[in-house]
């Protein structure tokens, strides 16, 4: 009896466990594309929710800088706005407002 009880409690942990690593959002950049307007670039980075779940409290903190040759390896890579907060969809994409940089 109590092997069939620990059997039932090793089968309903990995049922669990299955659970959370499958029903979770899966949020990565699908694609970026670029165009240059006069001395403008204008930058629409797609993303994409392959996940089953929401992703609710997304965060997307992107900032751009041009460079007219390679970064330095200590490159501080600092941010000047703060992250947007984003509710994406399962399955869903999200193309963000194309940004201008000169």
């Amino acid at each position: 009896m109590k092997a069939a009880i620990g059997e039932a409690k090793r089968s309903a942990d990995l049922t669990e466990k299955t659970l959370v690593t499958t029903q979770r959002a899966f949020v990565y950049l699908e694609s970026i594309s670029g165009d240059v307007v006069g001395d403008n670039i204008k930058v629409t980075p797609i993303w994409q929710n392959s996940g089953t779940t929401p992703a609710k409290n997304l965060k997307i903190k992107i900032d751009w800088v041009a460079s007219p040759s390679d970064l330095q390896t200590d490159y501080p890579y600092a941010y000047r706005s703060s992250a947007t907060r984003l509710f994406l969809g399962p399955r869903h994409k999200l193309v963000l407002a194309r940004s201008t940089f000169r």
